[in-house]
């Protein structure tokens, strides 16, 4: 196209879906994005040879020409109408901060579950921590989240750290449930990027989403990589575990401090200490400027009652194990009275050996043996102070040697008198244990999968033998923490595929197992002393999607500590009906035993702050609109570019219905929104008389000024709807770029001191400036885009689809 000098050329404007021809192919337009001397006219290919390609055209550089008038209505059967109109009313959204993605995505529409994803829609906050109970969908309500914000921004960039056991199974759950594909990142992935592109790129930023692992991403090298980008969402899976002073809370918290979105997700948000839980609700925000929406729901609260059966059976030991267990009780109460100076420490090493003893006789046994040669070594012990109170968070299944090596009476003597009388009953006791058999006569009373969890390694394996050597049914898998990433998800994939019939776990390998669709049934070799852990456990059968009853079947050797460690727990359980109180932590319930008394009233909800809005209306109202559009969705048929009318055969015709619709765009002329608004009466036939002549072009200026009515209406409300988002986002936005400002972009740890002379301070100084330029662009850009989103417009209303009727 030639432009004559100092002549600015007149640049047409297309509307989504109008047909064009570019270099002599036809394409269909997808949007039209104004620029300052030139405009971007995105377009899909609409030919044979170009089919759904996509491309990018400037203009007035090239030539376009229109083939067909968007305004020029095509007829149609009255089936085909049908399907067209149907497609269109389903892809289409009533508000402009309602849901866009729930529709397409392959869930069960839960109400409670769009709760998040509205609040940020609606610009309630920028930061949520979803603690919903075990098995409501957690993952599914980030996803949401996630997806949200994909279709609303360009550009976007989202970041998941999750333990690395899980990074394969968000990376699956993002693809198959979304359709979001990600890439996840670890040493070895960033090795392939680095074959593959310019070794000057950054790979955090060349996929629109990544999953990485807590543990990976804290190393102070990832970190230095990470601080030109800025998040549009952050997702933290197992938050709990980010509530310590550590090197993963430090590194979630300054990711955090980059994100404009922030998703955190536990189970098990509080420990009983306060100060981690204020810990956890802090992380992202910046002196209280960015409230937590806390959504804590139970089964009952997601309107889904529990359907469980608990079992509490109580197993009767073997005299050799209850001599065990009663020598075992009688030192633990003397000690817990009469511990020597590091009472905490001792304290510790008790509960430790009565939970060793409450899983097998083999178990106390090896811990025994081990806590007697500690503290017969000669020197000073180099064990640091363990924390307290115990974190019900932290999950081990091996032996916890070090907690071992403090003593715990001030006669040295006579404790080991009393751990030598133990040790020998342990061993007589090991020989037949009370447990394993109770494991059998299950075995045998049911033909269905069965999960059986125990809390520690060596018990596993114990059980495994036993298993072997004496059932008939040999198909039987394990998971526990020594294991491989690989051999955990071999041993899940038989157990789901059905190639094995018992999976045998402990609680170090339970993360992210979902095996509802295999199994029902859950068997718990020892009481928890938490139980939010007993949760956890029949959590992994007990989710949504399940379509049996849940049996939970809790083993307690009667007239033992685990006895009185399940009553008391199950009196606490029932007296806690708040999904937030103070939970139980191991502590409490050491000294419940060791005192004979109850475990404490639950305190009223703990500190933090927090925000816990209530969205139920509002998402009931979403669901049904999502449930109404997935009814009457034909998936199969392609909106035309072209408007569609049905005429009736019979006369007269009287009823006109018209379907437009509206796009508003922002200030560069980026659509935003489109909503159609139906048409009737009158003024429908006062329009459609200029469609019924069949000219190229429905007479719209004769009735501009009811149209502009309509429009002005609807960007006026869009306006009101979008002001607490953009105000929050900005605000966000601001504060990024202050904290960006302020550290000089840096995240990772300061570098190092340069030498007399060196000019290595110089290079550095370049790169860190650099990398400083980076971050500042990406929140200019954002800042950018959303004063454009302040100035919404909506352009001439284009007909869709219309019918006449008798």
């Amino acid at each position: 196209m030639h432009i004559a000098p100092g002549v600015k050329a007149v640049e047409p404007r297309f509307r989504t879906g109008d047909a064009v021809r570019i270099r002599g192919e036809r394409w269909t337009v997808l949007r039209q994005t104004r620029h300052s001397d030139a405009t971007l006219l995105e377009v899909r290919g609409a030919d044979a040879h170009n089919a759904n390609a996509a491309a990018g055209f400037l203009l007035p550089f090239e030539s376009v020409s229109a083939l067909i008038s968007p305004s020029t209505p095509r007829p149609v059967s009255r089936a085909e109408w049908r399907l067209i109109a149907r497609q269109w009313l389903a892809s289409a959204t009533p508000q402009i901060d309602s849901l866009r993605t729930p529709a397409r995505a392959r869930i069960d529409v839960l109400p409670f579950q769009l709760e998040p994803a509205i609040a940020f829609n609606i610009g309630l906050g920028c930061r949520a921590l979803i603690a919903d109970e075990v098995g409501l969908g957690k993952t599914i309500q980030a996803g949401l989240v996630v997806a949200e914000v994909m279709a609303r921004t360009a550009d976007v960039h989202v970041l998941v750290v999750c333990p690395a056991a899980l990074r394969i199974q968000w990376q699956a759950e993002l693809h198959q449930r979304f359709g979001i594909e990600t890439r996840i990142l670890d040493a070895a992935g960033i090795g392939r990027i680095g074959s593959t592109v310019d070794g000057t790129a950054n790979p955090w930023a060349i996929s629109p989403v990544i999953v990485t692992s807590v543990d990976f991403v804290k190393r102070p090298e990832v970190m230095r990589a990470l601080e030109g980008m800025v998040w549009d969402v952050l997702v933290l899976d197992e938050a709990h575990n980010l509530a310590s002073r550590s090197e993963r809370a430090a590194a979630a918290d300054a990711l955090a401090q980059r994100a404009r979105h922030v998703v955190m997700l536990s189970a098990t948000p509080h420990s009983g200490d306060a100060d981690a839980f204020n810990r956890l609700c802090a992380i992202g925000d910046r002196q209280g400027r960015f409230p937590l929406l806390l959504f804590r729901r139970t089964r009952t609260d997601a309107g889904m009652p529990v359907q469980r059966h608990m079992h509490w059976l109580r197993v009767q030991p073997s005299p050799g194990e209850r001599d065990m267990h009663h020598a075992m009780l009688a030192y633990a109460r003397r000690a817990w009275l009469d511990s020597t100076g590091n009472q905490a420490g001792a304290r510790l090493a008790i509960s430790i050996l009565l939970r060793r003893a409450a899983s097998s006789a083999v178990s106390l046994e090896r811990s025994i043996e081990r806590r007697l040669a500690l503290l017969r070594s000669e020197g000073p012990l180099s064990i640091t102070q363990l924390a307290l109170p115990f974190d019900m968070a932290a999950v081990d299944d091996d032996e916890p040697l070090a907690a071992l090596a403090f003593p715990a009476l001030k006669n040295s003597d006579e404790e080991e008198r009393y751990l030598e009388r133990i040790l020998s009953l342990a061993r007589l006791a090991s020989g037949d244990e009370s447990k394993v058999r109770a494991v059998h006569r299950l075995l045998g009373r049911t033909r269905e999968p069965l999960l059986i969890f125990t809390e520690y390694r060596d018990t596993l394996v114990r059980l495994r033998q036993s298993l072997d050597l004496r059932t008939r049914r040999p198909l039987i898998a394990e998971l526990h923490g020594g294991m491989a990433r690989a051999e955990r998800a071999d041993a899940e994939r038989s157990f789901t595929a059905g190639a094995v019939e018992v999976l045998l776990a402990t609680d170090a390998a339970s993360e992210g197992l979902n095996l509802h669709h295999r199994c029902r049934c859950v068997i718990s070799l020892e009481a928890p002393w938490n139980p939010v852990r007993l949760e956890q456990r029949i959590g992994r059968v007990d989710r949504i999607g399940q379509q049996r009853r849940v049996h939970a079947i809790q083993l307690v050797a009667a007239g033992t500590a685990d006895f009185d460690v399940a009553r008391r727990l199950r009196q606490r359980a029932a007296r806690a009906a708040d999904a937030l109180t103070q939970p139980v932590t191991e502590l409490d319930v050491a000294d419940a035993v060791m005192t004979g008394a109850d475990i404490a009233e639950p305190s009223s909800a703990p500190a933090g702050t927090f925000v816990r809005p209530d969205l139920r209306d509002r998402a009931t109202a979403e669901a049904a609109h999502i449930d109404v559009s997935r009814r009457i969705s034909a998936p199969a048929v392609l909106l035309p570019p072209r408007p569609v009318i049905a005429t009736s055969r019979r006369k007269p015709l009287r009823q006109v219905i018209l379907a437009l619709e509206l796009v508003l765009s922002d200030d560069a002329g980026v659509p935003v929104w489109s909503m159609l608004v139906g048409l009737g009466g009158p003024f429908a036939r006062q329009i459609f008389g200029s469609v019924e002549t069949a000219v190229p072009a429905i007479a719209w200026e004769q009735h501009a000024q009811v149209l502009a009515g309509i429009s002005d209406h609807v960007v006026s409300r869009a306006r009101t709807t979008l002001e607490p988002l953009l105000q929050v986002a900005a605000t966000r936005e601001r504060a990024i770029v202050t904290l960006v400002r302020q550290r000089h972009a840096r995240i990772a740890a300061d570098l190092l001191q340069a030498g007399l002379f060196d000019h290595r301070t110089e290079r550095r100084a370049a790169a860190q400036t650099a990398v400083l330029e980076e971050a500042l662009g990406r929140c200019n850009a954002r800042l950018d885009t959303l004063a454009r989103l302040a100035g919404l417009a909506a352009e001439a209303p284009a007909l869709r689809f219309a019918i006449v009727l008798p």
